[in-house]
């Protein structure tokens, strides 16, 4: 593990280095923005690539449903509500105040469930999710409905009020969205993100949820983006024919925006997957109690849904239990240790973005441990496989534990701290285990960038 913190000379140095490298831009759907600069030497050290897996197919397909993304006008009110949203105020914050907002869909469900095992006698007593006594966003997706202002919509949210466990109610009224809510806001994307993720954390898992789940994301990140760059604009339009004491003021806002604009267009890069392709529900509660996992629920669910989940910051609960199911049931399958490493490996990477937007040296520190965290997971299913990849998935962790050996050289350079012998180690093994594979796609030249960074390495370290 690493320990100390960069000084402000060398965290400087480190984002002057950064800003030297120039990248394309980033579309949210007819809004150009420029990426943050961060993306390209990250993925020169290593910390940023992304091996692509193997895609799962099964006999049938999935239905799914294309991005509704546009910019709305807001009006004065609605603008207040937007910009008094905490990821507005703090884009860095987004994914944590998503999960923390969960925390009150998930106490009405709990409290409905509670409801419905109780007496018959509490059938007299009112109801305890009545639309009047709730205030903004609820599971029954009131504030949705209100937007999309249809009849198929007041349907659906009635038919939750009646029973909150409604789960096709609740994706209809998604799908809805998606179908029919061009004129819907900023709010009703972001509901409908909290109500993607509050579906995908139930014990039944289906592809229909994943892949709502994967759309409510996307579309939210863009309409945060696009909302961020409208105000931008108008910032830039302000500071234009400000006065000495408010350009200072503006400034300020100015950086802040952009900082918070450039990490939303980096977790849409990062995030950015294709959705499920086939039709397929697990049972997890079940799942969570037999000893051997059906193959076809470790083919067709398991693996291509936990691929998903990684990439899906607000499923934690769902993706942790995948996992345990995984680990307890197939304790001897490399597969296990691949999809926790792949999960430390997203969330690495989004913890240098915000690290970089901050400049808050802790968020590098985290960037490391979970790298850490991530080679620890994959170094134990590359022990299972040996010396004789024979499997997909055998190939498959050796491309994973080459990946992370090269992204945490990539974060030694970048806190920056000599890559210690133990490390180098490590990617000379990786290096020996890629050559087993070398006519796998990307493994050669993963294998050739190991052997370099080993080289660079050994160098510093003789001088």
């Amino acid at each position: 593990m690493l320990t100390g913190g960069l000084t402000k000379a060398v965290f400087t140095t480190t984002l002057l280095l950064i800003k030297r490298v120039h990248l394309g831009q980033r579309d949210f759907r007819g809004i150009r923005i420029r990426s943050l600069p961060l993306r390209q030497t990250c993925f020169d050290s290593g910390l940023i690539a992304n091996l692509p897996g193997s895609v799962n197919t099964a006999q049938r397909s999935a239905v799914v449903p294309k991005p509704l993304v546009k910019l709305i006008p807001l009006d004065t009110d609605t603008l207040k509500l937007v910009r008094m949203l905490p990821e507005v105020q703090d884009p860095f914050q987004l994914f944590l105040v998503l999960r923390n907002d969960l925390q009150k869909p998930r106490s009405q469900l709990r409290n409905y469930r509670r409801v419905q095992i109780s007496s018959k006698a509490l059938k007299s007593i009112q109801h305890p999710f009545h639309a009047s006594h709730i205030e903004g966003f609820d599971a029954m997706g009131n504030r949705l409905a209100g937007q999309l202002n249809t009849a198929q919509a007041r349907e659906l949210s009635a038919r939750l009020e009646a029973a909150l466990d409604d789960s096709e109610a609740r994706l209809d009224l998604l799908d809805l969205l998606f179908k029919e809510g061009s004129q819907c806001n900023l709010i009703a994307f972001r509901d409908a993100y909290l109500l993607a993720t509050l579906e995908a954390e139930a014990t039944q898992l289906s592809t229909r949820k994943l892949n709502l789940l994967i759309l409510a994301q996307q579309s939210y990140l863009q309409k945060l983006g696009g909302f961020l760059k409208a105000d931008q604009a108008n910032t830039q339009e302000k500071l234009r024919g400000g006065k000495s004491t408010s350009e200072t003021i503006l400034e300020a806002q100015l950086r802040r925006l952009k900082a918070g604009l450039d990490f939303v267009a980096e977790s849409l890069k990062l995030l950015k997957q294709e959705p499920l392709r086939h039709d397929y529900t697990l049972n997890l509660k079940e799942l969570r109690n037999l000893s051997k996992i059906p193959f076809g629920d470790i083919k067709f669910g398991l693996d291509p849904m936990l691929r998903a989940a990684s990439k899906l910051p607000t499923m934690e609960m769902n993706r942790q239990l995948m996992l345990d199911i995984l680990r307890r049931a197939e304790a001897r399958n490399p597969i296990v240790g691949y999809h926790e490493a792949g999960m430390y490996e997203i969330l690495a990477q989004l913890q240098m973005v915000i690290g970089v937007g901050t400049q808050e040296t802790e968020h590098h520190q985290r960037t490391f441990d979970l790298l850490t965290q991530g080679l620890t997971a994959i170094q134990h299913s590359v022990n299972l496989v040996g010396d004789m990849p024979s499997k997909p998935v055998d190939y498959a962790c050796f491309q994973k534990y080459g990946q992370l050996c090269y992204e945490a050289n990539g974060a030694y350079i970048l806190l920056p701290f000599p890559v210690p012998p133990e490390h180098q180690e490590r990617m000379r093994h990786a290096v020996d285990l890629l050559s087993k594979i070398s006519d796998k796609p990307q493994a050669q030249g993963l294998q050739q960038k190991l052997a370099q960074a080993v080289a660079t390495a050994q160098a510093k370290h003789s001088s």
